[in-house]
């Protein structure tokens, strides 16, 4: 009991600290698992916000990208608008001259027609006079043609006839007339090989 009582009197003293430092501890503890709970609250918070600066920088790349492809296509619609005002004055330029030309066609028709089935068998001379009898003839009778005539400019084809100059056929225009007529006579023709 002696023993007992003394061991006692030792081990109080150090089971009341023990509880004194316990207690001391669950309120540490206790302030510790608040502050960890804020942290917690904290560290959620910045996730949060990194992950909307993210979604932020995502759309504002977004942003940058459809802006430079909509500067991209505001230069290219312009460049457009500049090459269609350019092509709508070559038509009105087009459309002028067919005008003209519609005027024109009865005269240019007959000419043609008349070189066509007359002037196969003649000399280039002799075509020039024909030609100028049937030009006095459209003139007396007010009928609308083409000044300066020509046969090639009328019904030749420019790109057949440039084909037919690459193929070596001479490049004067009594060759060229009689190669018209060739294709368009609708029976053989009937002319002098230059």
């Amino acid at each position: 009991m002696y023993k007992y009582n003394e061991v006692s009197k030792i081990v109080n003293p150090k089971r009341e600290n023990v509880r004194v430092i316990q207690a001391k501890l669950d309120e540490d503890m206790a302030k510790l698992a608040e502050k960890e709970a804020e942290l917690k609250a904290v560290s959620d918070k910045v996730r949060n916000l990194q992950e909307t600066a993210d979604a932020t920088a995502k759309l504002a790349k977004k942003l940058e990208d459809d802006i430079k492809i909509t500067e991209a296509r505001l230069i290219r619609a312009e460049q457009l608008i500049d090459l269609l005002a350019d092509e709508g004055v070559r038509w009105e330029e087009t459309l002028a001259d067919l005008t003209v030309a519609i005027e024109k066609i009865i005269g240019d028709v007959f000419l043609s027609a008349a070189n066509i089935s007359y002037c196969g068998p003649f000399t280039g001379k002799y075509r020039r006079s024909l030609n100028k009898k049937w030009i006095n003839w459209c003139e007396e009778k007010e009928i609308p043609f083409t000044p300066n005539f020509s046969l090639a400019k009328i019904s030749g084809d420019p790109v057949v006839i440039r084909d037919w100059n690459i193929a070596k056929l001479p490049t004067d225009n009594v060759s060229i007339e009689s190669a018209i007529l060739c294709v368009e006579s609708e029976r053989w023709p009937i002319m002098i090989d230059p």
